[in-house]
């Protein structure tokens, strides 16, 4: 049980750490940085905390791990998926226009200050 508990956490310690990495790339999204490799770490330390402050039949909910695990990444994750270019409509695509326009004025701008 042992072994199977600390491949977990080092699966989950390596999830987090990438996952980390990702949110930081992509600052915008407002979701917790670890994502489901936190639900497992935590599931784990419960576990563990569990086996020795309450009893051995904490070890039951190792199998609950590895199941939750696989049924996320069967099913996927659901969310957002960042494909809106489909779902705008013209008045919203023209808006937008007029947005990247003014950000290339504003910028054209602040080159000219420049020099």
């Amino acid at each position: 049980m042992t072994l199977l508990q600390n491949v977990l956490i080092y699966i989950a310690y390596q999830g987090i750490l990438n996952d980390c990495e990702m949110a930081n790339l992509t600052a915008s999204s407002g979701k917790l940085a670890g994502g489901i490799y936190l639900d497992v770490l935590g599931l784990l330390i419960v576990i563990q905390y569990g086996g020795v402050f309450i009893s051995k039949k904490f070890d039951w909910l190792l199998i609950v791990v590895p199941l939750m695990y696989g049924l996320y990444y069967f099913f996927g994750s659901k969310g957002d998926k960042g494909d809106h270019q489909q779902e705008m409509t013209e008045e919203d695509k023209a808006q937008m226009e007029d947005l990247r326009k003014r950000r290339e004025k504003r910028a054209e701008r602040r080159r000219q200050k420049k020099y």
